[in-house]
């Protein structure tokens, strides 16, 4: 609750009750996402730890709390996008937290819960404002460090409890769950802190020696600040230790805003103003000190109101002495404006960035259903850009058909220099000899062939893998019968075989794209060879013609050829629109996420249809524009035609089409080239993400073998003792084999919780012990993401970078941080480790398939290390330990927080 200890007030913590995230998390995880915990363990031990250092235990106030806790809410924060923490959510969680008050107003043991995390998220954010409110208490406002710490911390006190009020009436409709959460409660802490903070100011322009008018302003805004939170919290009973202090604070600083106006007129020699004021500052003054009996503002009031009356004393005898000016009412007197300093508009930090929470431990978490839609999100938004990107380049591919096939803009060149080298196209040549010209072309291409080559031995060595691991299993199936209860190879590793397949097909893809770009360089080779010569060769080259346009008497220009480069122009220039346009497409596709819009919407309240909808409408406006700047260069184009054929038929010199017709045919050699390099270094991308994706796979695939290896020698060495514990009276040929330890992932990085443990190592009878149906597999199996077309491929004839395949990385096994987690493996209990055992059958189930319980551990009592006994540390001076639970309390509770023991006397 709040204290009066000192000048200042502050906010006492809440505390809670123990939560542990990891059992329902580390369940959810493993039966609703088929994916490992262990993977996950990580951030939920984190959460699990901070919430016992800053909430079951009270916060401290020091800035270490401020940031655990900013940690803790940065981390519930993410996870609340990946777990359901909600009434009736799927992840099993109860959020307790004590309360602060009892209706009557005093400490009290009563508690709140609920499992929706926003009751959680609730309760952290009033501890933040909390914690400032109590650093700013404990601030010494005659240093000016101190006088520092005091506004910023009051004020960030202030804005935690005004966002907090507004939270409550967002996300629990103004009903709180609890009483230390009202709106009305909160509103009365945010003013009464504010109202600090603008107290704060007036001291550091005090101790600044600020001019006394400014001094007035600050202390003015400074009364009608408390008088703001003292209407607050006059509502609120919780609040009535504050009362005092706030109706004595509301008067002292109109008090000291009279006051310091009176000085400031006294320095204009304005003595009867200074006397009317001080009259009133005199007056404020006794009622603020008769107000602050029994407060910690006593001692305050007096000094000031001591100084005060001394100061009228003085003034009235030397009016009376000296000045004799006339004292004019108050209420004549101009009133003192306020000068607002303090604020609780300033925004929360951003809790999710690295800098508070760290690095997102659950960012590789996604629900199936995220998962499959974002991957069908990214299969609508490759089409719909690349069909606006392909419509861009199909115009420019018109384009420059068009113009060779009108030896434009070489005729031109010819017809104006016939016998000098257009500059463009010298230009365009050492382009490409400054990209390596045609012996790098010819390079790339031939590096090409060592990526393809190793992504196909990776695949071939994965497939390897999966059918010798296979052929295992079904050899020991054929060998065993009935006894070898594993499940089948073929129903782990289908979804597995086919994410190969696809890769595979990926692969077989880019080598067709491979091909062809191959054929188009033999093909423009000689060309680009060509145009890739000195200017002096390719001169020499290039066959000469003279020729000048036919013109008029008096010099008009009667071939058109003006107007014809006027379009030429037009024709660039909308030509590098569509290069930035298609630039502008690709960057928002590449900033464009739909994950956090998904995992927003987990619960179905929206269907994906919509969101996909939504998402996509960004492209909207782009796809608009593209359609323009196509209209627009066709019409370009038509006229340029048009004039073309102007220019033909008043052309001289015929001689020059040969000439012409090279140029012309260079600059198209120019253009393959340009493609080629394009192509190649998009190929050359795409082989990397498709090789890092090989790579990934071909461990996972490593990994699951390297598992069922394992799981295969112990399920056989459980068979091998069963039979040979079992009397030969009782030995049956068909007899069930106990249940193997079943290895039941998705397909290798993840171990399902559905394999069954023998309750017991000796194998019963046949007619004592029925066989039991083999439980289903529950299965997660992410589609592989698709890294894009090959090069080469239409409609866009570029590659789209590959997604990151959907499954979790696992390490190559053989390293030490590999432990593989399976379905009836069997490890020793460890009291203070977090290891969930999946799988172990539930005693309670009728037939059928087993119920599972999680964290059972079969057969084995766990045998806990006897530990020598500690020397508990004394309390704090601020602290009493009890006498039942020794637990230490705050010196301001009657009875323990715990276990409800009274204090002792």
């Amino acid at each position: 609750m709040a204290a009066d200890t000192g000048a200042m007030l502050e906010v006492l913590c809440k505390t809670a009750q123990p939560t542990d995230f990891k059992e329902p998390f580390a369940s959810y995880i493993a039966n609703e996402l088929g994916q490992d915990p262990g993977d996950f363990s990580g951030g939920v031990t984190t959460m699990t730890d901070l919430r016992k250092t800053v909430c079951v235990k009270r916060a401290e106030s020091y800035e270490g709390s401020i940031t655990a806790l900013s940690k803790y809410y940065g981390l519930l924060l993410s996870a609340s996008k990946r777990f359901p923490m909600a009434e009736g959510g799927r992840a099993n969680l109860n959020f307790t937290w004590n309360e602060i008050y009892e209706q009557q107003g005093l400490f009290g043991k009563g508690k709140k819960s609920s499992c929706a995390v926003d009751f959680e998220k609730a309760c952290v954010l009033f501890n933040l404002g909390a914690v400032h409110s109590q650093i700013g208490r404990g601030a010494n406002l005659k240093t000016d460090e101190g006088q520092k710490s005091a506004i910023d911390n009051f004020q960030k006190a202030a804005a935690y409890f005004r966002r907090l009020k507004e939270f409550m009436e967002g996300s629990f409709g103004g009903r709180s769950p609890s009483a230390d959460l009202e709106p009305g409660l909160l509103d009365a802490m945010s003013k009464t802190m504010l109202a600090q903070a603008q107290e704060a100011l007036v001291s550091k322009g005090v101790a600044a020696r600020m001019k006394n008018t400014l001094v007035a302003k600050l202390s003015m805004s400074a009364h009608s600040m408390f008088a703001e939170a003292l209407s607050a919290a006059e509502s609120r009973k919780e609040l009535r230790q504050w009362i005092p202090l706030l109706k004595c604070k509301e008067t002292y600083f109109l008090s000291v805003a009279q006051y310091r106006m009176s000085a400031a007129a006294g320095d204009t020699d304005n003595y009867g103003e200074q006397l009317s004021r001080l009259r009133e500052a005199v007056t404020l003054g006794q009622k603020a000190a008769q107000l602050a009996a029994g407060t910690s503002m006593a001692p305050i009031a007096k000094i000031h109101n001591d100084k005060i009356r001394g100061g009228l004393e003085t003034a009235e005898k030397d009016n009376k002495l000296i000045y004799n000016a006339m004292v004019p009412a108050l209420s004549s007197l101009p009133a003192i404006v306020g000068q607002a300093v303090a604020s609780s508009e300033r925004p929360l930090p951003d809790f999710e960035t690295d800098a508070i929470r760290g690095p997102d431990p659950f960012e590789k978490l996604l629900p199936f259903e995220v998962a499959t839609g974002v991957s069908d999100y990214k299969i609508k938004q490759d089409t719909r850009t690349a069909d606006i990107i392909d419509k861009l380049r199909q115009a420019t591919r018109d384009t420059v058909s068009a113009l060779g096939d009108m030896n434009l803009p070489a005729a031109i060149q010819v017809t104006e220099d016939p016998g000098t080298l257009p500059e463009a196209l010298l230009n365009q040549g050492r382009e490409i000899v400054d990209r390596g010209g045609p012996e790098e072309l010819e390079r790339l291409i031939n590096s090409l062939e060592s990526p393809r080559s190793k992504i196909r031995e990776i695949l071939e060595e994965a497939e390897r893998l999966l059918s010798e691991e296979e052929a295992q299993d079904n050899e020991m199936r054929s060998k065993h019968g009935s006894r070898w209860t594993r499940t089948p190879s073929k129903d782990l590793t289908a979804q597995t075989r086919d994410e190969g397949q696809k890769m595979r097909s990926w692969l077989e893809k880019a080598a067709d794209g491979d091909a062809k770009v191959k054929a188009k360089f033999e093909e423009n080779k000689s060309g680009i060879v060509v145009l890739c010569k000195p200017a002096h060769e390719l001169n020499e080259i290039i066959p000469k013609v003279s020729g000048t346009p036919m013109r008029t008497p008096s010099g008009r220009d009667s071939t058109g050829i003006e107007e014809l480069k006027k379009l030429l122009t037009q024709l660039d220039q909308l030509r590098l629109e569509r290069d930035s346009l298609e630039a502008e497409v690709q960057s928002t596709k590449d900033q464009d996420n739909i994950q956090d819009l998904l995992l927003q919407h987990t619960d179905g309240s929206v269907d994906q249809a919509s969101l996909f909808a939504q998402q996509l409408s960004r492209y909207d406006d782009v796809e608009k524009r593209a359609t323009d700047i196509v209209t627009k260069s066709m019409e370009v184009l038509t006229a340029t035609q048009q004039a073309n054929t102007v220019f033909v038929s008043g052309r001289d010199g015929a001689g020059g089409n040969q000439r012409e017709g090279m140029i012309a045919d260079l600059g198209l050699r120019y253009e393959a080239a340009v493609d080629l390099f394009n192509n190649l270094d998009e190929g050359t991308k795409f082989y990397g993400k498709l090789t890092t994706m090989c790579m990934k796979y071909k461990n996972k695939v490593t990994d699951f073998h390297e598992a069922r290896r394992i799981e295969k020698q112990e399920t056989l060495a459980d068979l091998n003792k069963a039979i040979a514990s079992t009397p030969s009276e009782q030995y049956a040929t068909h007899n069930p084999a106990p249940p193997g330890r079943n290895f039941s992932s998705s397909s290798t990085g993840s171990m399902s919780n559905q394999g069954q443990i023998p309750q017991q190592n000796q194998i019963q009878p046949q007619s004592q012990m029925p066989p039991q149906s083999q439980p289903q597999q529950q299965q997660y199996q992410p589609a592989p993401a698709y890294p894009g077309p090959p090069h080469g491929a239409p409609p866009s004839n570029m590659y789209n970078q590959p997604q990151q395949p959907q499954y979790q990385n696992t390490p190559q096994y053989g390293q030490q941080t590999y432990t593989p987690q399976y379905s009836g493996y069997q490890q020793p209990a460890q009291p203070a480790q977090y290891a969930p055992q999946y799988g172990a059958p539930s005693q309670q189930h009728q037939g059928g398939i087993p119920s599972v319980v999680y964290g059972q551990q079969p057969q084995q009592q766990p045998q806990y290390q006897q530990y020598p006994a500690m020397n508990m540390p004394a309390p704090a001076n601020n602290e009493w330990a009890c006498i039942a639970c020794s637990f230490f309390n705050s010196d301001l509770l009657p009875k323990c927080e715990m276990c409800d023991t009274p204090r002792p006397r």
